[in-house]
């Protein structure tokens, strides 16, 4: 993976079942198996937020869950309450959808399943994009499925992502960065 350079900036390591808001730079790192990591960033404030989501869904019974979740202390694990909890979020700030950027990445096939299943990175890339189309956000890039993890670093205030395919080599495997927008970064 090529170095992103050094920044100075705060930087967190975003575990399973994990939801990062930034409203302030932040430079967020996570490695992905089956699981799937949405960003979302607005530019005009600079905000920024991604979530590290497990399983696909949280029903409660037949319910689905609306936000803020305040009785499901685990929310953030399932891609369905992490994601709608970020977009309301910025919904609560005034931060309109329209102008939000959404990015997803993960949903390997990591375990073996039996005949006719639908594996578990399948099925939370499932999920994901279609709260991405129930919410009308836009999906400006996506790197998901196939049978390697990712190690994704986003950059909160720029709403970038770098991307390394794990288990793989290739120096180009750097997913949706305009080089010139990091402050001395030459490039791979």
């Amino acid at each position: 993976m090529a170095k992103i350079p050094a920044s100075g900036l705060p930087a967190l390591d975003l575990q399973p079942g994990e939801l990062h808001i930034a409203t302030r730079p932040t430079v967020v790192t996570t490695i992905l198996g089956s699981c799937v990591s949405l960003t979302l960033f607005h530019p005009s404030s600079r905000t920024g937020a991604i979530c590290h989501g497990v399983m696909p869904r949280r029903d409660k019974g037949r319910e689905r869950l609306s936000p803020p979740f305040p009785e499901v202390e685990d929310c953030f694990r399932f891609v369905d309450c992490a994601i709608r909890h970020m977009i309301g979020f910025f919904d609560r700030q005034g931060l309109g959808r329209s102008a939000l950027t959404a990015k997803l990445f993960g949903g390997g096939d990591m375990f073996a399943t039996s005949a006719g299943q639908i594996s578990i990175g399948r099925q939370n890339v499932a999920v994901a994009l279609q709260e991405v189309k129930d919410h009308a956000l836009r999906l400006a890039a996506s790197d998901v499925g196939g049978l390697t993890g990712r190690k994704i670093v986003f950059l909160t205030h720029t709403g970038q992502v770098f991307l390394k395919r794990l288990g793989q080599t290739d120096p180009n495997m750097i997913a949706n960065l305009k080089f010139d927008a990091v402050p001395g970064w030459r490039g791979p």
